[in-house]
């Protein structure tokens, strides 16, 4: 199986800053491989950022998944923007 930079580097980063942000999303090595996931599921972060980008709203999402509460899943949005804005400040690696 092949992985791309991106979503490796996302799970490294997501994996450093677990202990800080756990109230939403968590990765376990027993739980999906280690994944990040809807804190308390075994529903992929990614797959409701597919969902997402597929112009489901928050609430269609919701209907998808009536188990997790609507306010879990925006909180689980702003901790990915989080992670996102924090891999944002790394630093340039230089092309020669």
């Amino acid at each position: 199986m092949q992985f791309s930079v991106a979503y490796l580097t996302f799970h490294r980063l997501f994996a450093t800053l677990n202990v800080v942000m756990s109230q939403y999303i968590s990765a376990t090595s027993d739980i999906m491989s280690g994944k990040p996931v809807i804190a308390g599921t075994r529903v992929p972060i990614s797959r409701i950022l597919f969902l997402l980008k597929e112009g489901y709203t928050l609430e269609a999402i919701h209907e998808e998944y009536p188990h997790i509460p609507l306010e879990t899943l925006s909180g689980a949005i702003d901790e990915v923007i989080t992670v996102i804005n924090q891999t944002l400040h790394a630093k340039k690696i230089s092309q020669v």
